[in-house]
């Protein structure tokens, strides 16, 4: 019977070698193994190491990937010295170890995908800060805005995710080795020198809140990736809008679009229904999680064999949340933007009626509730006669004015239009991180500067990482040298 959970396992052979050597060096250095037995089993582990996942044989009739590899061993040095190495440690802590690497792993990728979209979304930015469109609100205009501002909106969220994930990674990196069946271990298990040689930043506490109850990891990262994909998900819903030729606003790059099978003329943006449609199906997965994790402080088996847990959440949320964010980061770099039909939408609208409102309310000191009664009616009046805000003149906003009982102050008709233009709105903004252009082009680098300190983190985050890495294979060396 094939057992897809064992192919997911045996395609992280890399990190059950990884741990194993932290162990068996561990159980040397603490004399829980002899240096001779020591140096054969470590050596043993580099030849598995060399092998890769591809040449691993995989026997089903052995379950899971941790007595495959003990019968490798056990193959290679003998049962007396491959049934060492399970000393002092069960299943449980052992597969959390390996849980754990791999979704630092993937969180580490994630962060470093994320700032890689978020710079192609600033610069995309940063060239657009005077490129006026309407703003929406329930799909009606609602007040004109810059594409520039447009976009940093998506900067926030992702920077977001981006804090979730720094978080995850906080939370999880600790080391669970040496909490077998909840209970501990009658051995000297030193958990610090394993945290240390796998670059854990320290231990679990308690060993009953891991492998069972801390399970909760799992639902948490389904919950950061769900809310990246949302995130990622709507900015393509707005563009996929936008590219319409209803709108025309922008035109996605031919490489990520193509046509229909019938009709010649369609150029079908299917880059950005695939992220849409990748972003719904991520809904699931944290409800699907919390399912598994149900009753997750017994000893029942299972969430261990489900697509889901086992880490096919970590493989299936990471690795579309990153092949997203490239594609995304493409698609910013490569779609064309007309500021032209931009301009000319929000023209046609009455979206610069709130402005109006706000100069006459300061003009005649009027409450805004009755410059807004005046404007509203104005543009009633005007929608009814067939007149573009180009062409509203001062006397029918007096009318406008009369018909609601406001008084307003005498305008000049070139006043009024002015008024009512887009750019004029986009332009008077005086409130931090308002669409005005210098206030946009200085939130973008704000922002910038924000993308340094996560660059930093992600930097640290790696070098730390390889420093354990370094550690393990000087120890190893020292535990091999003689052998």
């Amino acid at each position: 019977m094939t057992r897809p959970w064992l192919e997911r396992e045996r395609q992280r052979l890399p990190y059950y070698n990884r741990v194993d050597l932290a162990y068996a060096v561990m159980l040397t250095e603490e004399g829980m193994l002899s240096r001779e037995h020591g140096a054969v089993l470590i050596a043993a582990l580099k030849d598995l190491q060399q092998l890769g996942p591809e040449h691993f044989p995989v026997n089903p009739e052995l379950n899971s990937l941790l007595f495959q590899i003990e019968a490798w061993l056990a193959g290679k040095v003998g049962e007396d010295i491959a049934g060492r190495l399970h000393t002092g440690r069960g299943r449980a802590d052992y597969g959390a170890a390996i849980l754990t690497l791999y979704a630092r792993d993937a969180v580490l990728a994630t962060t470093d995908a994320i700032i890689t979209f978020s710079e192609a979304l600033l610069d995309l930015a940063e060239v657009h800060v005077e490129t006026v469109m309407p703003g929406y609100t329930h799909l009606q205009q609602s007040q004109p805005t810059t594409f520039g501002h447009y976009l940093l909106s998506h900067f926030f969220p992702l920077e977001r995710d981006f804090d979730r994930l720094g978080g995850l990674y906080r939370r999880g990196n600790l080391c669970p080795l040496g909490s077998p069946a909840r209970s501990g271990t009658s051995w000297p298990v030193n958990r610090e020198r394993l945290a240390m040689l796998l670059g854990f930043d320290g231990i679990t506490v308690s060993t009953q809140d891991l492998p069972y109850y801390r399970r909760d990891h799992m639902a948490d990262l389904a919950a950061v990736y769900a809310l990246l994909m949302s995130n990622l998900g709507r900015l393509a819903t707005d563009l996929d809008q936008w590219n319409a030729e209803e709108f025309g606003f922008i035109e996605i790059a031919d490489a990520y679009a193509g046509s229909s099978s019938i009709m010649p003329q369609k150029k079908n943006p299917y880059a950005l229904e695939l992220i849409r449609g990748l972003a719904g199906e991520s809904i699931g997965w944290m409800p699907a999680m919390l399912g598994l994790l149900k009753a997750a402080h017994t000893s029942a088996a299972d969430p261990e064999f489900t697509p889901m847990h086992n880490g096919g959440l970590i493989q299936q949320a990471s690795t579309q949340a990153i092949q997203m964010l490239d594609l995304f980061a493409d698609l910013l770099r490569t779609f064309r933007v007309d500021p032209e039909a931009m301009l000319a939408h929000v023209r046609q609208g009455w979206s610069g009626a709130s402005h109006l409102a706000d100069m006459l309310a300061r003009e005649a000191n009027l409450p805004f509730r009755a410059a807004h009664r005046a404007v509203a009616r104005l543009v009633r009046l005007a929608v009814q006669q067939g007149i573009p805000p180009t062409a509203v003149d001062a006397a029918l906003l007096m009318e406008a004015g009369q018909q609601v009982g406001v008084a307003l102050p005498a305008l000049e008709t070139a006043a009024v239009r002015r008024f009512l233009d887009p750019v004029e709105f986009v332009n008077t903004r005086v409130t931090a991180g308002s669409q005005r252009p210098d206030e946009v082009r200085r939130v973008v680098r704000l922002c910038r500067e924000r993308l340094e300190h996560e660059r930093a983190w992600g930097t640290r985050c790696h070098q730390a990482v390889a420093a354990a890495d370094t550690e393990l294979r000087r120890a190893v060396a020292a535990l091999t040298a003689d052998a």
